[in-house]
């Protein structure tokens, strides 16, 4: 090599090293901040962006910066604000450089003022929303002159006036809209554009994948006549009651294309499996009763044809009296029955029911066995919403375990309302109206159950009584995770003849869906079993049950809400409404509930506050003296 080419390779060496022969440092973002914002959070806009800050734990994998990535977030932010009705907002960035490659990032935002809506038009509407009715039209809408322009509003308007032609029988009726916005003046038009489409009388049913089931036994279910006005209402109700037939597992019900003002609805269904077989168990812990459940039950829908259901159910379970750690009596207890259901009775909206059973029964005083039957007939009202049923009720006990000191009429006014063995049979009216939210869990809505019972010889039975019984119930969200719960429930069985009310068919409260300072069934008249020193439950002619709850959803586990329930129980258990007292037995406490697919697992405790002494001031016996804390175990909601 010569001397001038030594000299230029080492030129060129020395270039390169300090020209770039190493690699630029990456940068990383440690630190991201916003400013100029005050009607919205740094963490409503830094909630999707790219660009985000490393985090603070050692090990932390450092964020790079990303110079396109922070060029959307800008634009992404504009957006958000444009939703919220700062449509001049702009966001620009500035970047502070750190040590090792660490980049500060500032999001800056000039908001501007907020736009406000300076008019709005709806064109294409009907007859039946001119005039007054039109000028109503923008505030119901919740988009009137001079209110903040909100893009939320705006979409929901469009929602809302589609919804409100669908109701007034334009069943493909359409919306679309416009958004007029003067960025310097803060102001913007809205415009709404209406397709009302035909005015649909509803007709008769087309329905796709209906197998097993005739198209018209499918259409006793349309809560409509041919011709009448459509109602969006109307097509959720079917929907509904196609799915309670059990035959398919999805229903789709629609009006067919191309719009006409006399349909057909279309109805599209998937058949299910007709034949069922679930097997399940549950545990039940009490303070004086435990018991391990076991659940079989055959579902055969469509039976025969005709849609009716046959289930054949067997509940068998072993109870402890009072735990398995201090047995006093233990033994099997089974509920079996066999139940026919027949929709659509002779092609009318109602309802048969017949079932057959035979029951070993265990209650802490006494075992029977013995068979029972009910036949029955119901029938739904006001959109399904009130259900009305009447049904003939009879049952045969043959008692055996008898605990003979609890009905010793020398020791307890209600002794007398036992026999060995008795016939039980009665007339039953119940009227239920639900206009809850969910049947499961409730967050919104009221309901209201009455029974009436009438029992006499001439329908069967050996006692002569009427019995009443009353439960009304309120749900109300008090925000996105909290809502209040109350009841109010009222119970009285009078009896007639030289029989007392029977054992079986009184009142009892106690237990986790019912007073929860008490364990199951326990807040009753009681007798002591001086034999086996402990009180042993009667039940009570008169039942007084006031409860107020609050539900607080506290975070997810595994995908479902785990609730903290606080709780407040008032009630009382009587011979009868002349013992009432002014103070009724309290107990406050709470419960943990976690929301599962099939219920809320709950387990809770109540502490009773007053009424532990062994008699009242006026002389009357308290439940379980001295007995002050209840726990819970079991599935479900309280009420």
């Amino acid at each position: 090599m010569t001397p001038t080419t030594w000299w230029t390779s080492a030129l060129a060496v020395a270039l390169l090293v300090s020209c770039g022969g190493t690699a630029p440092t990456e940068r990383w973002v440690r630190r991201v901040r916003v400013s100029g914002n005050r009607a919205l959070s740094a963490s409503e806009l830094g909630e999707g962006l790219a660009t985000r800050a490393t985090g603070w734990w050692p090990g932390a994998s450092k964020r790079p910066f990303d110079p396109g990535a922070l060029e959307v977030d800008l634009r992404r932010i504009e957006r958000l604000y444009a939703e919220h009705g700062y449509f001049s907002a702009s966001a620009r960035s500035s970047l502070k450089e750190l040590a090792k490659g660490a980049v500060e990032v500032e999001l800056q935002v000039v908001e501007g003022p907020r736009t406000r809506i300076a008019r709005v038009e709806l064109e294409g509407l009907p007859p039946a929303l001119a005039g007054p009715a039109r000028e109503r039209l923008p505030r119901e809408l919740g988009i009137p002159v001079g209110d903040e322009l909100l893009y939320a509003r705006y979409l929901a308007a469009k929602s809302a006036l589609t919804a409100r032609l669908r109701e007034l029988g334009h069943g493909y009726a359409s919306v679309s809209g416009e958004l007029l916005v003067e960025r310097e003046r803060a102001r913007a038009a809205v415009l709404l554009h209406a397709a009302p489409g035909p005015l649909v009388h509803l007709g008769a049913l087309e329905a796709t994948g209906n197998e097993p089931v005739p198209t018209p036994t499918l259409a006793l279910a349309r809560p409509w006549r041919d011709g009448d006005r459509f109602h969006p209402e109307e097509l959720a109700l079917l929907e509904r009651r196609i799915y309670r037939m059990g035959v398919y597992s999805t229903v789709a019900v629609s009006l067919p294309d191309p719009p006409r003002a006399d349909p057909e609805v279309a109805l599209k269904l998937t058949p299910a499996k007709l034949r069922r077989l679930r097997l399940g168990g549950g545990l039940g812990i009490e303070r004086r009763r435990q018991e391990l459940r076991l659940l079989t039950d055959w579902t055969f829908r469509n039976f025969l044809g005709g849609l009716r259901t046959l289930s054949i159910r067997l509940k068998p379970s072993l109870v402890a009296i009072p735990t398995v750690w201090d047995l006093q009596r233990s033994g099997v207890a089974i509920e079996s029955e066999v139940e026919l259901v027949q929709p659509y009775l002779f092609r009318t909206q109602l309802t048969a029911v017949g079932a057959v059973g035979y029951d070993l029964g265990f209650e802490e005083a006494y075992r029977f066995h013995g068979p029972r039957t009910r036949l029955g007939l119901e029938r739904l009202f006001a959109r399904d919403r009130l259900r009305g049923a009447v049904s003939w009720n009879f049952q045969f006990f043959d008692f055996f375990s008898v605990q003979s000191a609890a009905f010793d009429p020398l020791t307890t006014p209600l002794g007398l309302g036992f026999k060995d063995p008795y016939r039980l049979a009665w007339l039953e009216q119940l009227a239920v109206l639900d206009l809850r939210d969910s049947a499961l869990d409730a967050r919104r809505g009221l309901y209201l159950e009455l029974r009436l019972e009438e029992g006499f010889a001439g329908v069967g039975g050996d006692f002569d009584y009427f019995k009443v019984a009353a439960d009304l119930r309120g749900y109300l969200p008090l925000g996105a995770r909290v809502s209040i719960a109350a009841r109010a429930s009222f119970g009285w069985l009078h009896p007639f003849g030289e029989l007392d009310s029977p054992i079986t068919r009184r009142f009892y409260l106690g237990g986790p869906n019912s007073h929860r300072g008490f364990s199951y069934g326990r807040l009753s008249p009681q007798v002591l079993d001086a034999a086996n020193d402990r009180h042993v439950a009667l039940g009570g002619n008169a039942s007084l049950l006031l409860s107020l709850e609050l539900r607080i959803r506290l975070f997810r586990l595994f995908g479902y809400w785990l609730n903290l329930v606080p709780f407040v129980d008032a009630g009382d258990n009587l011979q009868s409404f002349a013992e009432l007292e002014g103070a009724l037995h309290t107990a406050v406490g709470g419960s943990l509930a976690y929301e599962t697919p099939i219920g809320a697992l709950r387990t809770g405790v109540g502490v009773r506050l007053n009424r532990l002494e062994e008699k009242t001031a006026l002389g009357h016996a308290n439940p379980d003296p001295g007995e002050r804390i209840a726990f819970h175990l079991t599935i479900g909601a309280a009420f």
